[in-house]
């Protein structure tokens, strides 16, 4: 699994890739070797096989299997746990959790103007979307009367996210898994409701999890 940025103004190029569930591995132009690092604090990786990774603010980012989010420093070459706050997510946590324990769960990271979004779905559940407060470092879950608009289209190793598009807003948007899907299935917040509901059902099964 590997990760690139690129850096316009001055040129440069990391290359991040993960190895195993306790190695790091980066790679830069002219480099004529990897340097790898061993981690020295718990996080455990085989979850990045349920999220994406995404880079912001000359870092890159990714949750754990709790929905906690770490980040890697090119510079230092080190990872670090980013001291935030989030509310129990049902799907993850809490006392009702081992209701959803058989259904399989993805997390989705991703990043707007510098803003951070966090998403987990679970089986045929309705996504939980959170937003991370910068002043507070709260994630404080968003709904169909506070998403304004947002848009977001997910793959299996990274995520976007869009602003009032036509007929789209308040949505995600997932891939589509199989050459003959003539369209890829979404989640509708303000109707609460999987679309097509049987093709989703498909993809769930066609999940890499």
């Amino acid at each position: 699994r590997a990760e690139k940025q690129r850096n316009q103004l001055s040129g440069t190029c990391v290359l991040l890739a993960f190895l195993s569930t306790i190695t790091t591995s980066t790679c830069r132009p002219e480099a004529t070797e990897w340097v790898t690092e061993y981690l020295h604090f718990y996080l455990s990786f085989d979850s990045l096989k349920n999220n994406n990774v995404v880079y912001a603010n000359r870092r890159f980012y990714c949750l754990d299997n709790t929905g906690s989010l770490y980040f890697f420093e090119p510079s230092s070459r080190e990872w670090s746990f980013s001291y935030t706050r989030s509310p129990p997510c049902p799907y993850t946590s809490g006392r009702f959790s081992y209701q959803y324990e058989r259904k399989k769960k993805r997390f989705y990271l991703v990043v707007r103007k510098g803003v951070f979004f966090k998403m987990f779905t679970c089986g045929g559940e309705k996504p939980i979307v959170y937003k991370l407060d910068h002043d507070s470092f709260d994630w404080e879950e968003i709904n169909s009367t506070t998403l304004d608009g947002l848009t977001i289209f997910t793959s299996l190793y990274s995520s976007e996210m869009r602003v009032n598009l036509p007929c789209m807003r308040n949505s995600v948007y997932f891939p589509r898994l199989r050459f003959n899907c003539k369209r890829c299935v979404s989640y509708l917040f303000d109707e609460e409701r999987y679309y097509p509901r049987k093709q989703w059902q498909e993809q769930e099964d066609l999940c890499l999890l």
